[in-house]
């Protein structure tokens, strides 16, 4: 991303394209990044959304969890991988990235899942439709690359 803007979220702080908008959802403790130009008839996005893990699964057991529910949430599920990562915080994060059809639409998408503090989960799920993936992705990693403590 070359001009970004920063935006705190929660206990977080990362950055996201300067060209996009961000909103935050207070009623779902989560924030919204959308890129405001509409490609294919869809507008890329990525929302972050903090929640508890009250099981404190680990990651791997969390995404396997993520992984089932999503099958059985997206008409034309198809997974392109899925893989455990470790954050540039140092934190573990999961992965899964897989194509889908919204309301018609042909989108592929990934879900992350960070390890926060304690039992606090970051989840991150990104959003394009399926032509325009190897544009966005590279957005996608960019931003959830520049997550961070706000305190850091």
């Amino acid at each position: 991303m070359r001009e970004t803007l920063e935006q705190r979220f929660g206990e977080l702080q990362l950055a996201y394209p300067a060209t996009w908008e961000a909103e935050l959802i207070s009623d779902m403790n989560g924030l919204l990044l959308v890129d405001p130009q509409i490609e294919q008839d869809w507008q890329a996005s990525v929302f972050l959304e903090l929640l508890r893990d009250d099981e404190d699964r680990p990651i791997d057991v969390a995404m396997a969890d993520l992984l089932e529910a999503q099958q059985e949430e997206h008409a034309g599920f198809h997974l392109r991988r899925r893989e455990l990562r470790e954050h540039v915080s140092g934190h573990p994060f999961g992965l899964i990235e897989f194509d889908s059809l919204t309301d018609g639409m042909p989108l592929t998408q990934w879900l992350a899942v960070l390890a926060t503090s304690g039992r606090e989960r970051l989840f991150v799920t990104a959003a394009s439709e399926r032509s325009l993936w190897a544009k966005y992705e590279p957005v996608f990693d960019a931003v959830m690359s520049s997550i961070r403590r706000a305190d850091l």
